[in-house]
């Protein structure tokens, strides 16, 4: 039988970090691969977050924020363009 994919980890690891130029308020352009319809992902998302759930401090995603940040663009106040639709665009 295969192990289930949660018992195969080892630890968890923050990857934020502030990067040059960025502060609280300051919005940056980025592509974002998302899963709307991905089924086997979701389930696996489930079990990672039952997992997760008993540990204080964790910010368990919905569904519909899960994503994969492909490509950071540039910040959205040093754009020379704005985008004119987009699923997430409020400026």
């Amino acid at each position: 039988m295969n192990p289930e994919p949660t018992d195969t980890v080892e630890g968890l690891r923050n990857h934020w970090w502030w990067r040059p130029g960025w502060r609280e308020g300051r919005h940056f352009y980025a592509c974002h691969l998302t899963f709307d319809n991905a089924p086997d992902l979701h389930r696996l998302a489930d079990r990672y977050q039952q997992a997760l759930r008993p540990f204080a401090g964790l910010d368990l995603i919905p569904r519909r924020w899960l994503h994969l940040t492909m490509q950071g663009i540039g910040f959205t106040d040093e754009a020379r363009w704005r985008p004119t639709t987009g699923e997430g665009w409020n400026g």
